[in-house]
């Protein structure tokens, strides 16, 4: 083989390594941010299920304009795409944990917080999420 053709295979074995990091640093980014969507979709609907809960009247089984007595049931506390809580205090931080289970005080606004499956933006703590549920809206906050 000749001088240059070794250059050649050198340089065309640099660049397929290159591809190839980039390639798996994408597919890792592709992946949590897959989960954060998926958990933020989650939290969605249970906080659309939260609204319904506030607005039915205690007779048929909710909270008549009141979160008190909401929660998540077993079945929603955790899926394939994180661990769901509710809770109504605001959670913070990366590692913020709360409490599952029942609103045992009286609440206008409550917080369902999740932690994804795969490691968040800062490389140590689960991708985290919460949303802040009112009678009228839901608004998602991203921790990690």
């Amino acid at each position: 083989m000749g001088h240059n053709q070794i250059w050649l295979m050198i340089l065309v074995t640099t660049l397929v390594v290159i591809a190839i990091a980039v390639g798996v640093e994408q597919f890792q980014t592709l992946t949590v941010d897959s989960n954060r969507q998926a958990v933020m979709a989650d939290l969605v609907n249970y906080g659309s299920k939260a609204q319904l809960y506030f607005r039915t009247s205690r007779t048929l089984g909710g909270g008549s304009q009141d979160f008190k007595g909401f929660k998540l049931s077993p079945f929603e506390n955790t899926n394939s795409n994180g661990e769901f809580h509710v809770t109504p205090n605001v959670p913070s931080g990366p590692a913020a944990v709360t409490s599952g289970g029942e609103i045992f005080i009286s609440a206008t606004t409550i917080y369902i917080q999740a932690s994804g499956r795969k490691t968040g933006t800062d490389n140590t703590n689960p991708v985290k999420v919460f949303v802040t549920v009112d009678r009228n809206t839901i608004t998602t906050t991203i921790l990690n």
